[in-house]
């Protein structure tokens, strides 16, 4: 087996396509998957490490989106543009819009990663992270005031957004 990389390997190895086909494996899958497609070549995942380091790929959270489905985004697009549509007609009417959101408070929602000196690494007491679950709904209409706000412990369900609403419309 030889580990001396062509520009082939090299390209494959660092193309867009592969690295998103390759999303959550380690790298001693990748290079397992690697021998897979070029069974004549071997890299080793410290190499690996090195060779995308070279190129510029580093490691970084992953972000999630939703796919729609292709068959669906003129439906979807319609909705959006009946909603703007609407809500234009309502600013246009003079009636007061009031936008409401939740946000969620746990241990995990601090940030995971974080940027550091060389050799030196960021450490948090797992004490200070350790929170009560809470919720907030807040609201705030179009001209900038704050409505409602609402701070629980616990998550927010059916019966909590129901009483929310009850007390903003009064």
């Amino acid at each position: 087996m030889d580990h001396v990389l062509d520009e082939e390997h090299i390209t494959f190895l660092t193309a867009q396509e592969t690295l998103i086909s390759w999303a959550g494996l380690s790298l001693a899958e990748r290079a397992k998957f690697f021998h897979r497609r070029f069974p004549n070549k071997w890299i080793k995942p410290r190499a690996l490490l090195r060779l995308y380091g070279l190129h510029g790929i580093r490691k970084k959270r992953v972000r999630f989106t939703k796919a729609h489905k292709p068959d669906r985004i003129e439906e979807y697009e319609a909705w959006r543009l009946d909603a703007v549509y609407q809500l234009q007609g309502i600013f246009d009417a003079g009636i007061k819009v009031v936008f409401i959101d939740e946000v969620v408070f746990t241990s995990k929602t601090c940030q995971m990663q974080d940027y550091s000196n060389k050799h030196h690494n960021v450490h948090i007491e797992q004490t200070k992270l350790d929170c009560p679950y809470l919720s907030v709904i807040a609201s705030i209409s179009t001209d900038g005031n704050v409505e409602l706000l609402q701070i629980q412990k616990g998550a927010v369900n059916d019966e909590l957004f129901e009483e929310y609403i009850r007390k903003l419309e009064e």
